[in-house]
């Protein structure tokens, strides 16, 4: 949003959906005779949750729960909006989706049934749950705990897409659902590490959505430095790529289909309100010198997309 939309109102305002479909159709006019898959919205849990609810991430607000809900009614409508506008004016035949983040459970206890129902069910963890979003925008229904949103507002909001994108970094902790112990591995965001998210998460949102499955995000923050060879070797991040996409290619050979992979991030760069420090790349980057050093786990990942994953 930029400052001085946010300063009228931001997404607080229904001019909001006004003007994202303003810009939707400056972008589509732009870029569509290049650009054939279109994203409305990123992580809209994380830029409402943490924008407008929790105040770590800019605007830095605390605002009520009827305004949080207000906020996402606004962004739903401009999906609905935007959603349209690509359709109708897109030079070459669009695919179109939204990234959600998935918030997603795993079974800890064998129980899948549980861990699915646990997962969708927004009284859990509200905005940031994947149903708060996609149930409306994927499925044009109203999730439990979310009868803020009116029958006419549905029909605005939803239009049906060509595919179900998510990015995901680890499962989430719950009541009954702490899989957590004492030595467990972390990242440098103090993040969990669980590869296993990547094949129950595939699996729960095809069969919620019923539609193909793409990662938009999926990475690692390790602790990268340059070595006295002048290399960056981050075995952390080739063992995280190599666990995680082999367990969305489980998913992909249970059925699920996975047309989409994106590994976060291609350089080290700016991360959100964390700043330069966290360093998710593929390639590093020297802040003082704007030198690039492609490391390790680069290789890796080349060696994945050269296989198509056969030698996981």
């Amino acid at each position: 949003m930029p400052l001085w939309l946010h300063e009228r109102g931001g997404f607080q305002t229904s001019l909001a959906v006004e003007w994202f479909e303003r810009f939707t159709k400056t972008m589509v006019d732009a870029l569509s005779d290049q650009v054939q898959y279109w994203l409305t919205f990123n992580e809209p849990q994380i830029f409402v949750g943490h924008g407008y609810q929790i105040g770590e991430h800019a605007p830095f607000e605390k605002l009520s729960q009827k305004e949080i809900q207000e906020i996402s009614r606004n962004v739903m409508l401009a999906h609905g909006k935007a959603v349209r506008i690509i359709r109708k004016y897109a030079k070459t035949l669009p695919k179109v989706g939204v990234a959600s983040t998935c918030d997603m459970l795993l079974p800890v206890d064998g129980d899948e049934e549980k861990a699915y129902c646990a997962t969708f069910d927004c009284t859990r963890n509200g905005v940031y749950n994947p149903a708060w979003w996609c149930d409306p925008m994927l499925s044009g229904c109203v999730p439990n705990g979310c009868d803020w949103l009116s029958d006419h507002d549905l029909k605005d909001i939803f239009e049906p897409l060509d595919f179900c994108a998510y990015n995901i970094y680890r499962a989430d902790i719950a009541e009954g659902f702490d899989y957590t112990y004492t030595g467990m591995p972390r990242t440098t965001m103090e993040w969990t590490i669980t590869p296993e998210c990547m094949y129950y998460s595939a699996k729960f949102m095809y069969r919620r959505y019923g539609l193909p499955i793409v990662i938009t995000e999926n990475g690692v923050a390790c602790m990268d430095f340059v070595y006295e060879d002048g290399k960056v070797h981050d075995p952390q991040r080739s063992e995280y790529l190599k666990t995680h996409i082999k367990n969305l290619k489980r998913a992909a050979d249970e059925g699920v289909p996975v047309i989409g992979y994106s590994c976060w991030s291609f350089m080290d760069n700016f991360e959100w309100a964390e700043g330069y420090c966290k360093r998710f790349g593929l390639v590093y980057v020297d802040y003082r010198t704007q030198k690039r050093i492609i490391k390790d786990s680069a290789y890796t990942f080349r060696e994945i997309i050269g296989t198509n994953g056969e030698n996981l």
